[in-house]
């Protein structure tokens, strides 16, 4: 385990932050899980998917993600304002942070944010990233939009999916680290963490998770956030993740029925 022979590594503090949602999103929130006890949308696993999308952001269902002002979309969001705090405390600093966030169009909207509140052109590492240079394309690779990263200097941000922040990439330059999306198995989220917290850091890492609430219903962030605690007992079990730790869609019953 990197405990065992990475004892030089520094401290890693996680921090969790709750925000409640704005009435745009519990309303949108709501909508959703209506239409699922009513039956008029029957199938669980769309409305689970429906929930998790409200949590990321509201406008994300409608299509309308786009075509709103910044300050639109950071008022319409509980864990875009969190995550605002976040970057404002790291720019503070004048340290480097990783966001990964799972859809397109959410990473295309931080990028965007970061552009227009921090006068910043941050990188976006997806699964349209080659990993490797293709022939007639001007394309960068995974590792050279890294290099580039690592070779600025102060504040800066870069924008990963989870999916893609795979085993071997190094980006020890950056120091945070914020999961807007959550991945479902909880080893694999470690995975995506340990592109900073790797040997080679040499600065104290914070992971940080904003997350969406309300006082009015128990919200999919605290219930996910709740799973992927406890499968993490069993995750820390395992060399590789697999899918017995991952949260699956029946996990999820407890909500609706």
């Amino acid at each position: 385990l990197k405990q065992d022979v990475a004892k030089d590594l520094p401290d890693k503090t996680e921090i969790k932050r709750q925000a409640q949602m704005p009435s745009i999103q519990s309303t949108v929130y709501k909508q959703v899980v209506q239409l699922y006890r009513t039956g008029i949308q029957p199938s669980m696993l769309s409305t689970i998917f429906g929930i998790r999308t409200a949590s990321d952001h509201p406008y994300l269902l409608n299509g309308t993600l786009q075509s709103h002002s910044t300050d639109s979309l950071i008022s319409s969001s509980a864990r875009l304002l969190v995550t605002l705090d976040f970057l404002e405390d790291i720019k503070a600093r004048n340290e480097k942070v990783i966001i990964f966030a799972e859809r397109k169009e959410v990473q295309k909207m931080l990028w965007r944010i970061c552009y227009e509140r921090f006068g910043i052109t941050t990188r976006i590492i997806n699964g349209d990233t080659p990993s490797i240079v293709a022939p007639r394309t001007n394309k960068a690779t995974r590792q050279a939009t890294i290099d580039e990263f690592q070779a600025t200097s102060g504040f800066n941000v870069i924008i990963m999916s989870p999916i893609a922040a795979g085993m071997g990439l190094n980006i020890t330059s950056a120091n945070h680290v914020i999961h807007y999306s959550r991945h479902w198995n909880p080893a694999k989220e470690n995975q995506a963490t340990d592109r900073a917290y790797r040997i080679g850091q040499d600065k104290p890492v914070f992971v940080y998770y904003p997350m969406a609430i309300s006082s009015e219903f128990k919200a999919f962030d605290i219930t996910l956030d709740e799973l992927l605690s406890r499968k993490s007992a069993l995750a820390a079990s395992t060399i590789f993740p697999t899918e017995r730790i991952e949260v699956r869609p029946d996990d999820f019953a407890q909500l609706f029925l």
